[in-house]
């Protein structure tokens, strides 16, 4: 059986394995865009308890669910947990987010209503296929030790992501995330990259070696770039050729300079040691990464009450809050979901609601004025591990009932590998500074521990000085979590 022909079996047996009780007053159309080996466009239409399907992008769709074939079989097998997945970028999700997650409840895992299959043809033996050397270097050794060819002075101040989408037998999607003249590379696709670049897993190679002229490969349609073009034209110039840090280098982490030789240092008495301050506490694992429980917001010693006090300011326990810029006079705001919709309801006449995805709340920021915050924890870690931080973040400039407007509020992750916590030093890497507005999105870092504890960072900037009395620039953040 033809990958394709299996893909249309797995779709026509979903209405088979359809939960009617589940979906009871449900109406929603799905389009679901499966790509790789046998993908395509499906229509999925739910109304009325009855489930149809067919072939073909629709006209209208309120959710669009965008995966690889691989992912979609997983999924109909229940071996893929839809909320992990969307968090790492294995599925992208479009519109209606809460129809999204309904999804894999209104259709239970339905492999048990495909059509048998047929028994497999046996072929004439063939002779198996040479196994690769283990000092063969694959893409994924390429891909990681990017960063060692990486050239901060080139790079000044440039702040941008390249996913680089690899084809062939070892490909896959990897990220390389320029910020604050470091580079850090993560195996995981995101929504908006400033630049995407599809190209083989030879020619990846080539880059990797500096054999590949870039131009000349965009030109023979070997290299396909979308994004912004002068971004992609730099890559020459700011990596230089590192394949032959490649048998040896294991994943690389920025750095913040040579490291000069340790001096022989006269012995000395030991100091007094003195208390950890609050900030420096290591939890042995991400405290409270869904912002449930809360820490009063106190500022100059005084608790804060937004206007009354039965709206109380807080902010996640076990996290620490630095403010780095607010306009003078005027500061911003922390409240729990559930206290800022209520809040909202009453001088804003919103609809007093507790919006959040996941636990019991949201941790809500928000401001009519500009300003520019960081939240931290320490995180207990294993030196030479990988981390990866992820997490659920949205921004609404000027509210909540206006159309998006994007590169007004800035989320941003940054990981310490060290465990230091000044947001400021070379050692922290920086992921993408996201500006998209109106809609949750799943941000996700990658780095290797250097020391037994890590420090994640959530930074936020809202840049616009004031949008008026009427108005709310908000974030809502949610659902983080270190693996």
């Amino acid at each position: 059986m033809s990958n394709t022909s299996n893909i249309e079996n797995y779709v026509q047996a979903m209405c088979k394995g359809f939960a009617a009780d589940r979906a009871s007053g449900l109406k929603v159309t799905y389009y679901l865009q499966l790509s790789g080996d046998g993908g395509g466009d499906w229509t999925v239409s739910v109304a009325d308890r009855h489930c149809q399907v067919n072939a073909g992008r629709p006209a209208g769709a309120d959710t669009q669910i965008t995966m690889s074939t691989d992912n979609y079989m997983k999924l109909a097998a229940g071996h893929l947990d839809i909320r992990a997945a969307v968090q790492q970028g294995q599925i992208r999700i479009g519109g209606n987010q809460q129809h999204a997650l309904n999804f894999v409840g209104i259709f239970p895992p339905w492999t048990a209503h495909l059509p048998p299959e047929r028994p497999p043809e046996v072929s004439a033996p063939t002779s198996p296929e040479p196994e690769a050397s283990e000092d063969t270097p694959t893409i994924s050794d390429y891909a990681r030790t990017m960063p060692n060819g990486f050239r901060p002075h080139k790079a000044g101040n440039l702040r941008a992501t390249y996913q680089f989408d690899i084809s062939g037998v070892e490909g896959g999607t990897w990220t390389a995330t320029i910020a604050n003249g470091a580079c850090s590379i993560s195996n995981v696709q995101i929504a908006s990259p400033t630049v995407r670049i599809s190209l083989t897993d030879k020619d990846f190679i080539k880059l990797a070696q500096g054999d590949l002229n870039t131009t000349r490969a965009f030109q023979q349609g070997r290299l396909k770039i979308s994004g912004d073009l002068n971004v992609a034209a730099k890559i020459p110039e700011i990596f230089e050729a590192w394949a032959d840090t490649v048998p040896t280098t294991p994943y690389p982490t920025p750095q913040p300079g040579p490291t000069p030789s340790p001096q022989p240092q006269p012995t000395q008495p030991a100091p007094k040691p003195i208390p950890p301050p609050p900030s420096a506490a290591v939890f042995p694992q991400l405290m409270n990464g869904s912002f449930d429980e809360y820490q009063p917001y106190v500022r100059e010693g005084d608790t804060k009450v937004w206007k009354e006090d039965q709206f109380p300011e807080r902010y996640g326990q076990y996290w620490t809050l630095e403010t780095i810029r607010e306009k003078s006079g005027k500061r911003f705001h922390l409240m729990d979901s559930e206290v800022f919709g209520k809040f909202t309801q009453k001088y804003f006449r919103g609809g007093g609601r507790d919006y959040h995805i996941h636990g019991r709340h949201s941790q809500v920021i928000t401001s009519r004025y500009e300003f520019d915050l960081v939240l931290y924890q320490t995180v207990a870690a294993q030196p030479g591990r990988d981390y990866t931080f992820t997490g659920s973040q949205v921004s609404f400039f000027q509210g909540t009932s206006g159309p998006p407007v994007h590169d007004k509020i800035f989320k941003t992750l940054g990981i310490d590998p060290t465990g230091g916590h000044d947001y400021r030093a070379a050692t922290v890497v920086w992921g993408e500074r996201d500006g998209r507005d109106n809609e949750w999105r799943y941000p996700s870092l990658k780095v290797k521990a250097q020391a037994q504890a890590i420090t994640v960072f959530l930074r936020f900037e809202n840049t616009e000085s004031d949008v008026g009395e009427t108005e709310l620039n908000i974030i809502h953040l949610d659902n983080f979590r270190v693996e």
